[in-house]
């Protein structure tokens, strides 16, 4: 003879809401997550700058690099952190573009 355990409504409810948790955690896992580190052309484009303001950044000590022989690459996160520090909350303000790293 078979034996069936019965929830009540409250447990269920918790149940569910712990499954769609879950599900939003798995979600996340299978986008892609962004590279950690960029070329200066990459970063150019996600900062939608010239070559000149982007030297003019490491210059003045704004924005962290690595450079190994004549490749000069940028952590992405560093990029992100760079927006946050100069976002002013108006409207106009430079946001930076979505591309694909």
């Amino acid at each position: 003879m078979k034996t069936f355990n019965i929830i009540n409504n409250d447990d269920f409810v918790k149940l569910i809401n712990e499954v769609s948790k879950l599900k939003e955690v798995v979600e996340n896992m299978k986008q892609p997550q962004p590279k950690t580190w960029v070329s200066e052309a990459k970063a150019m484009e996600i900062l939608n700058v010239s070559k000149s303001t982007i030297q003019k950044f490491r210059r003045e000590g704004l924005l962290p690099w690595s450079q190994y022989r004549n490749l000069i690459s940028y952590k992405y996160s560093d990029l992100m952190k760079f927006f946050e520090e100069y976002y002013t909350g108006k409207k106009n303000c430079v946001i930076p573009k979505l591309i694909e790293v």
